[in-house]
């Protein structure tokens, strides 16, 4: 049996001048058969030199010190998987969409009194109701930044949460691949965000 990509299509966003490393996302795929036959080894089609995947473990990255990528653009990476079999049998190809943004166009910060750490294993939780607020789209996290203040003696640590929102998730499948992916500008998130026109957050960011 060959593996089977599931699901086949992965859709994601980065700023076009990141330098993280960290995984975009992990491509998955199963096999059938059992023992060496089972084992599942990850590429790109075509070789690219900004992101690669891992050939074990399915993350899909950056490549460490690849530079800028275009603002703006689309970029599609086609991943295929070999089996551990004599012969090899290869999956059908999955279909990587990423789209690159610039942040001082479509990013807020947002400051959070709780240490990098704390943020950390709430992560899923912060970003998913974020995203609620702004249905039908979603948002994402850019980046964090770790800030530790010194007030009357005492360290006080702080999360500052660069993010961005799509306004739908109409491109998050492979029939809309040639489809632009509609991001908010900044002030149109700062207008979810911001509960009247004074700056108090959203009930949402302070439950």
């Amino acid at each position: 049996n060959p593996p089977v990509f599931n699901p086949t299509f992965y859709s994601l966003e980065i700023a076009y001048d990141s330098t993280s490393t960290d995984t975009l996302t992990t491509v998955s795929a199963t096999d059938a058969d059992i023992t060496t036959n089972a084992e599942i080894i990850y590429s790109l089609v075509d070789q690219t030199e900004f992101f690669t995947v891992e050939p074990f473990s399915g993350n899909f990255k950056r490549v460490s010190g690849s530079g800028n990528l275009e603002k703006d653009v689309k970029i599609v990476a086609r991943a295929i998987t070999r089996d551990g079999g004599n012969p090899q049998l290869s999956s059908d190809l999955a279909y990587i969409r990423i789209d690159t943004y610039d942040p001082a166009d479509v990013c807020v910060n947002l400051t959070l009194t709780i240490s990098c750490t704390s943020f950390e294993s709430t992560q899923s939780n912060f970003l998913s109701s974020l995203s609620a607020l702004f249905s039908p789209g979603r948002a994402g996290i850019t980046y964090t930044t770790c800030l530790s203040t010194a007030r009357r003696r005492l360290l006080t640590d702080t999360t500052v949460v660069t993010i961005y929102a799509l306004a739908n998730n109409d491109t998050d499948s492979y029939a809309a691949i040639d489809d632009t992916k509609d991001f908010l500008t900044a002030q149109e998130v700062l207008n979810v965000l911001q509960a009247d026109s004074s700056g108090t957050p959203n009930s949402a960011l302070t439950t």
